[in-house]
């Protein structure tokens, strides 16, 4: 399994958290994918570069910008694609 696939992995599974939740934070990815502060962050980062949510706001949580899941990994495969 090569490097990409499993950040492929890893940022589809934080969109389905994140779109199960309606909710889009880096301490929720921490939590329901039992994963250090610093790695769940650099996910919300792919995230909003895959444009599934906005931009950091402050203590404000992040956008949605998706809310299908079928969406998500679609958006998620165009950003690896690049």
């Amino acid at each position: 399994m090569n490097h990409l696939h499993l950040i492929e992995e890893e940022l589809q599974q934080a969109a389905e958290i994140i779109i199960s939740y309606k909710m889009a934070s880096v301490s929720l990815l921490q939590r329901r994918m039992d994963i250090p502060y610093n790695k769940s962050a650099e996910l919300m980062e792919g995230l909003e570069a895959a444009e599934i949510v906005g931009p950091f706001e402050g203590k404000q949580m992040r956008k949605l910008l998706v809310s299908n899941p079928t969406e998500a990994r679609s958006r998620i495969k165009n950003l690896l694609k690049k």
